[in-house]
């Protein structure tokens, strides 16, 4: 009999039987793949438009510290040298990078909704390598791109939307499981912890899964992460010698707060919890399947995915930094909770194990065991085709050590049908490993396929209903355009300051003022946990600005929620200075506007 791979075994069309061919059920994962990325594609792009809507108003105090120390950097400045830097130096060279290029505000800003398009694609790509099937990775992609965290804060030019991307950079070679990709996410991998120290909890998910199941592929991960490690150390102390101290510990200021733990955990839940609980299933699911002789390499590393996520939390609340860093890790959670809905919907809601098919064994003519179909109309369709090792770093062709060889028995010309005629004269002869599952073969009837369809399509509605409504969650944060009242009180801070002078103010109005911060202290809210807890820098920034307050120096000060807890600062203010203007923003960016008596 003529080789045929078993990937290209269909059932009998109706050509085989004398009749036309009406229904051709192997387009609809095509459609249905199709349909699902056109979807992620549509919540994308009309996310992106209403992102560059509302890129003039005050989004988050925390992107005005980046925006700051970017521009800073774009003129020349030296991080954590010239300018207070609490992160590591990736996220604020690419805005500095951006400036330079004749980037503005609202251009920064919108490369945060550009990096969540490429983590989209990164996602279904990584999704299809993990489980062989371009369906589930399809339906993670839009996962992610529903998730209500990553919705509402991608928009600002903030550190979780490169780490995420990073991220996903550094995971995608990582998933061929071979030396040389091993490597390569290495390298990636240190890329990522540059740019945020919370991809801590990932890195060392990965390195445990190395060292218990992937030993060969250790070292040369390794090599690569501390490598590009240690280069990116070296420049780093030629900036400032304090660089490495401040990218890495500059947040630790922050203490672990029982009323901020319980916040972030119930705004983790209230958003994600819903998938996150699937995505547990989905995790226990490829730990159990990745036994499997026929399941992907790759798939026994989905699990550690979670373990990694659920590290992300900790190490968030740890910092003291509420629910919206957990962005970083939804990708992790689409991943698992697609492969969860997947497998439920292909593998066992639409699945039925024929009732005609008999096999026995036999020996083919080497003499060695071999797997006969004695009847029926088809083969079996989920066997593996010949030579797809998966074995990491194993030939992609290479056949298994120990294998049977399947083919159809010759039947009698008395008990033969259409159909085994049919599928004799296709001359199936694949190889199989040598203790083959019983096999499941899908009915090919219309209404099951358009079923699967309508169903995956159906799935990320359904999956949402466990969770707030994405629109809703997204809603708080996209509708919120008060670039009004942000550019009355750039206009009063231009008004009484020039291009230049140093003035007291969140950052982010420092910015669209082009004027200076006393020190370039960009990170106002680590500044004031840094005076709250004695350090000697910021007890010496305290008593700088305390007596530029009493001498009337800064012409124009502007306060918000952060500078206001800095007690000595606010009394000296309240005694030399009086209210301007206070703005009718909500309360993590109200604002005061301040000129001396």
């Amino acid at each position: 009999m003529a080789s045929h791979p078993a990937s290209r075994m269909l059932a009998p069309t109706p050509t085989a039987l004398g009749a036309k061919p009406r229904f051709r059920p192997r387009f609809w994962p095509v459609l249905s793949v199709a349909a699902l990325l056109a979807a992620a594609s549509v919540v994308a792009l009309v996310t992106l438009l209403r992102y560059v809507a509302t890129a003039s108003s005050y989004i988050d105090n925390g992107d005005g510290y980046y925006l700051y120390a970017a521009h800073r950097l774009a003129q020349g400045a030296v991080l954590y040298r010239d300018v207070m830097g609490t992160q590591p130096p990736a996220v604020y060279l690419l805005g500095a990078a951006i400036f330079k290029l004749g980037g503005t505000v609202q251009t920064v800003r919108l490369a945060g909704g550009l990096m969540r398009l490429g983590a989209i694609a990164l996602v279904f790509l990584i999704g299809r390598r993990l489980f062989s099937s371009a369906p589930t990775a399809a339906l993670a992609a839009l996962l992610y791109a529903l998730l209500p965290i990553g919705l509402t804060w991608d928009r600002s030019f903030d550190v979780n939307p490169p780490l995420t991307l990073a991220a996903l950079l550094a995971l995608w070679p990582f998933v061929y499981l071979t030396p040389r990709t091993a490597m390569l996410s290495g390298v990636l991998a240190a890329a990522a912890l540059y740019t945020k120290n919370l991809y801590l909890p990932p890195l060392l998910a990965t390195l445990c899964y190395l060292a218990l199941q992937r030993r060969a592929l250790l070292r040369p991960y390794l090599l690569g992460l501390c490598g590009a490690g240690a280069i990116a150390a070296l420049l780093l102390l030629s900036w400032s010698p304090v660089a490495l101290r401040d990218a890495f510990l500059g947040q630790q200021s922050s203490p672990l707060n029982l009323d901020w733990f319980v916040a972030a955990l119930a705004y983790v839940a209230a958003s994600d919890g819903g998938l996150l609980v699937v995505a547990v299933a989905g995790a226990v699911l490829c730990l159990r399947h990745g036994r499997s002789h026929d399941a992907p390499a790759a798939l026994s590393y989905a699990p550690w995915l979670l373990l990694g996520s659920v590290g992300v939390l900790v190490a968030t609340v740890k910092e003291g930094t509420a629910g919206p860093v957990f962005q970083f890790a939804e990708p992790a959670v689409a991943l698992l909770a697609a492969y969860a809905a997947g497998w439920a919907l292909q593998n066992r809601l639409l699945r039925r194990a024929p009732a005609n098919l008999d096999y026995s064994w036999t020996s083919d003519r080497a003499g060695g065991p071999c797997l006969a179909a004695a009847r029926g109309p088809t083969p079996p369709a989920s066997l593996p085709a010949t030579g797809a090792g998966r074995d990491a770093g194993g030939p992609r062709n290479a056949a298994p050590p120990s294998s049977r060889i399947l083919r159809a028995t010759p039947v009698p010309a008395s008990s033969r049908t259409p159909d085994t005629a049919s599928w004799e004269r296709q001359g199936t002869h694949v190889r199989v490993p040598a203790h083959p599952r019983p096999p499941l073969v899908t009915r090919t009837r219309r209404w099951s396929y358009a079923v699967r369809s309508v169903a995956m399509l159906g799935i990320p509605v359904l999956a949402m209903l466990s969770v707030p409504s994405a629109l809703a969650a997204d809603t708080a944060a996209l509708n919120w355009t008060n670039a009004g009242e942000v550019w009355h009180v750039a206009a009063l801070v231009g008004a009484h300051a020039h291009p230049g002078n140093t003035i007291l103010a969140p950052p982010y109005y420092a910015l669209l003022t082009d004027t200076r911060l006393p020190a370039d202290a960009a990170d106002t809210y680590i500044l004031a946990q840094r005076v709250a807890r004695g350090d000697a820098w910021a007890q010496r920034w305290l008593a700088d600005v305390v007596a530029d307050l009493r001498a009337r120096h800064l012409p124009v000060v502007v306060t918000d929620l952060r500078l206001e807890q800095i007690a000595p600062l606010m009394a000296a203010l309240r005694a030399h200075y009086r209210v301007l203007y206070s703005d009718t923003q909500p309360p993590a960016v109200h604002s005061q506007v301040w000129l001396p008596d």
